[in-house]
């Protein structure tokens, strides 16, 4: 069954926001930023939804993660770090057999506390809708990146 994921950004000003995949394909690539966020660190989730004949079906899945952004609104330094610390959680230690190294927990720790969070049935009561709205757009309201859409211009196409 194929899924998607939505994406819901929770500041703590406001209602969550659904993020376009646009936006957050353009944030993660490092083409986009949010200046509205600069300098902050904000909740998203995403949710994985089942789909079935293009349509959402059923909720498989939500996680959180916390996204710092820099003085500019994006995020792309801040993801690579996280990698960089998520490909050190897995890294063995040498120990003998009779010591067991507390590090890697406390690794896993510090690494949840920064870039996790567990987002409540709470927080998921996102209106009656959620997340299947009959009016998508609704969910959007207005909210951009800074970088505008681009076309692709194919080669044999007139630009």
């Amino acid at each position: 069954m194929p899924v998607s994921v939505r994406y819901f950004l929770f500041p703590e000003e406001s209602d969550p926001l659904r993020l376009a995949q646009r936006l957050v394909d353009g944030l993660i690539q490092g083409n986009d930023e949010m200046p509205q966020y600069a300098d902050t660190k904000q909740r998203v989730t995403g949710v994985v939804i089942q789909n079935e004949d293009g349509k959402p079906t059923n909720i498989d899945r939500t996680y959180g993660t916390i996204w710092t952004f820099d003085e500019d609104g994006a995020i792309r330094e801040d993801l690579q770090e996280a990698m960089s610390e998520a490909m050190s959680l897995s890294e063995a230690s040498s120990t003998s057999e009779k010591v067991v190294s507390l590090r890697p927990q406390l690794k896993r720790k510090r690494f949840d506390e920064k870039y996790r969070w567990e987002p409540s049935s709470a927080d998921m009561r996102l209106g009656p809708e959620f997340p299947f709205p009959s009016n998508p757009a609704a969910f959007y309201r207005g909210f951009r990146g800074a970088t505008e859409k681009c076309r692709i211009i194919f080669p044999d196409e007139p630009s």
